[in-house]
């Protein structure tokens, strides 16, 4: 099962990313693959302006767990928010897709 956790309040992002969706063999699991994709994704958009848009920047990465702890300066935070916003939808939209494999946390 993969647990994903997201919490926003103000102009700070925490979003965790923890498990195996062990819907196929290592390697061919296109559950994992695809919550990888979104998690490796949100790591890239937010490094690629973390000194113009980011107070904190703490990203987390291994096999099977992820962390990001996110502080938007506040001019930036509406741009934050829609990268957050789009990843979560990719996350959504599989959660939806895959219930059995995925628990979504959203506040």
């Amino acid at each position: 099962m993969i647990t994903i956790k997201y919490e926003h309040k103000d102009n700070r992002f925490e979003l965790c990313v923890d498990g195996h969706a062990t819907s196929a063999p290592k390697g061919e699991d296109v559950i994992c693959a695809g919550v990888s994709t979104l998690t490796i994704t949100l790591a890239q958009a937010l490094t690629e302006h973390s000194p113009e848009w980011l107070d904190k920047c703490v990203i987390r990465t291994m096999e099977g767990h992820s962390t990001f702890e996110i502080v938007a300066k506040k001019a930036k935070h509406y741009k934050v928010s829609i990268i957050f916003d789009t990843i979560l939808a990719g996350y959504q939209l599989m959660w939806n897709t895959f219930p059995d494999y995925i628990q979504l946390s959203l506040s």
